[in-house]
């Protein structure tokens, strides 16, 4: 009895120094925030963003709440958030997809797929083609969801869709050229590398250009599937290629930028002093460039010169070509110039987990919670 007694205490002082412990963290960490906001850091309201020369555009809850209250009878886990021209999608662990027009907030459909959806479905002629598990699921303008069949092998990043076809990449390092309606192999056999690719192929003129964790720029008929284009000798390629319809523009792991044409051409390279592991975002003549460590780095596109770095920024997140946006350490939304490194203001959005690229040059912000809470921002 004495020892049950005895144990009993022990965890009782145990449950009482981990709430004390887990107290003084939380304190710590307020302390901390306050000292940001002494020191500029913007807090997520209307005031104050306007004031940091912001505004919250429309703000949206997903799920079934109202008014911005969750409800608990259809929980939200968002997995995914992906931006197109005229809509922003969001997929969750319950296999729910929410389509909202991304510049006026309306809910446009909402669909429950087979599987999660976790890589980013591909638009082309008002369909979304969305990689869930193997299955290729075609969802319509309206909502409406077909699935089509199942893919050859695990897919790994985004499909490319055409008129005809869909080149799919596998996550053994295969390139797949598959009939659209069936998903049969269209080539004698896939394209194959000897490394993992981590970015989705880009068309350029007949080829289909992509990068390989192996170092190599890999060019491929689209016709035959036969390769064309074989740069060798380059650093990890961690995310695809990006092409303006007559060059390629990428980065890799050697802290340098690339430009090449599909004859095998380097016209330039560029050391940006930081592993680049995404696919570079091209604006209007310029070419931005995350990396590790070093911050956002802006090249001209057409010589590769730098024209400035933003050493807070670790991932783009916006730009109209006047402002940028982009996210840096310890949750926070860098609000900067575009055209200088010059940064207007921080705001803390500790309160989101997701925040999707968007290419489309109108300077729109979004913002996403893991519990369905979507803002949209934008520059005064």
């Amino acid at each position: 009895m004495w020892k049950g007694d005895e144990m009993a205490k022990r965890l009782l002082l145990c449950v009482l120094a981990a709430t004390l412990a887990l107290g003084c963290i939380f304190a710590t960490s307020k302390r901390k925030l306050e000292k940001r906001y002494a020191e500029g850091l913007v807090r997520f309201d209307q005031s104050d963003l306007e004031k940091a020369g912001l505004g919250i555009l429309w703000e949206q809850s997903l799920g079934g709440g109202v008014d911005g209250r969750r409800d608990r009878k259809n929980k939200v886990d968002v997995v995914g958030a992906y931006l197109y021209e005229d809509t922003i999608l969001i997929t969750t662990e319950q296999k729910v997809i929410y389509a909202l027009d991304r510049k006026e907030r309306r809910l446009e459909w909402v669909t429950i797929v087979p599987e999660p959806v976790r890589i980013a479905p591909t638009f082309f002629d008002r369909r979304y083609y969305a990689a869930g598990g193997r299955e290729l699921i075609v969802v319509d303008s309206k909502g409406t969801t077909t699935v089509v069949g199942e893919f050859p092998t695990s897919i790994a990043v985004p499909v490319l869709v055409t008129d005809d076809y869909i080149y799919a990449v596998g996550a053994d390092g295969t390139v797949h050229k598959l009939d659209k309606t069936r998903l049969l192999e269209v080539w004698p056999a896939p394209a194959r590398t000897e490394g993992v690719i981590l970015g989705t192929p880009v068309e350029v003129a007949d080829l289909l250009v992509f990068g390989v964790s192996t170092g190599e720029l890999i060019g491929v008929d689209k016709l035959g599937g036969g390769r064309r284009l074989d740069v060798m000798g380059l650093g990890q390629i961690m995310g695809g290629p990006v092409t303006d319809g007559k060059f390629i523009y990428f980065g890799s792991a050697d802290f340098y930028a690339y430009c090449y044409t599909t004859l095998e051409t380097e016209v330039w390279r560029q050391l940006v002093e930081g592993k680049v592991m995404t696919t570079p975002v091209l604006s209007g003549e310029t070419l931005l460039v995350e990396t590790l460590r070093a911050g956002l780095v802006a090249l001209d596109k057409k010589d590769g010169h730098e024209l400035w770095r933003n050493g807070g920024i670790g991932k783009f997140a916006a730009t109209d070509g006047k402002v940028l946006f982009g996210v840096g350490a310890d949750k926070e939304l860098i609000f900067a110039d575009a055209t200088q490194n010059k940064t207007f203001s921080r705001v803390d959005i500790s309160g989101f987990d997701i925040v999707p690229r968007n290419t489309f040059g109108d300077g729109l912000v979004y913002l996403v919670s893991k519990d369905g809470r979507v803002a949209c921002l934008k520059a005064k």
